[in-house]
């Protein structure tokens, strides 16, 4: 009996070490969250799509993309060419994330932050139905609402880096696209500061 106790004891032990391994989906888009914050009004909500950036587009951005140029003041550089280019960080980055095409979907609870999340679902009714939908059309008319569509969050350089993609658009229907850029952030204290930003290149990289 002591036996079957003491095991249980020590598989509970072991369940409880492995709940607190597992950090709230939020902690991971942190970087996203913390960079939003600097671009709306305090406690405003954020039109977040569902549709997620896949890592392998990320990768494509820092290889083919450009970053300002801090001399001449126009885009010139890429990733590899940067300040934040480092052999052995960039080899790990890439083997992990660079053939990761696959997109998946966010879900409400992977955002610490007031937003809705526009659905495909959504997205199709209301292209096809905009008469069910006459109010939002018209609010949309008067007030266009930013869509946000990112990918996951990518650490670089042990975790000294956060690395996403992100696209902007003019309403729910995604056209009318804003921005196309793949976003650097470095961690201070407990917050992720924005540092730097490459152009993605639409022609190039879809």
């Amino acid at each position: 009996m002591q036996k079957v106790i003491f095991i249980l004891s020590l598989f509970i032990l072991i369940s409880c070490k492995t709940v607190d391994k597992n950090v709230p989906a939020y902690y991971n888009n942190q970087p996203i969250v913390d960079y939003v914050e600097t671009l709306i009004p305090k406690d405003s909500i954020i039109y977040i799509h569902e549709n997620r950036l896949s890592y392998a587009r990320a990768i494509r951005t820092m290889e083919t993309g450009t970053m300002p140029d801090p001399v001449f003041e126009k885009y010139a550089v890429n990733f590899l060419e940067s300040e934040y280019y480092k052999k052995e960080a960039w080899e790990a980055l890439t083997k992990r994330f660079a053939k990761d095409s696959t997109h998946g979907k966010w879900v409400t609870s992977d955002f610490k932050i007031p937003h809705r999340m526009i659905t495909n679902t959504y997205q199709k009714e209301f292209y096809q139905n905009t008469k069910l939908h006459i109010k939002e059309v018209e609010e949309i008319i008067r007030n266009p609402k930013k869509i946000f569509v990112f990918s996951g969050v990518m650490y670089y350089d042990n975790n000294r880096y956060a690395i996403f993609s992100m696209v902007i658009s003019g309403n729910v229907i995604l056209s009318g696209r804003i921005k196309d850029v793949l976003i650097i952030m470095k961690k201070k204290g407990d917050t992720w500061v924005y540092v730097d930003k490459m152009l993605n290149d639409e022609f190039i990289n879809y």
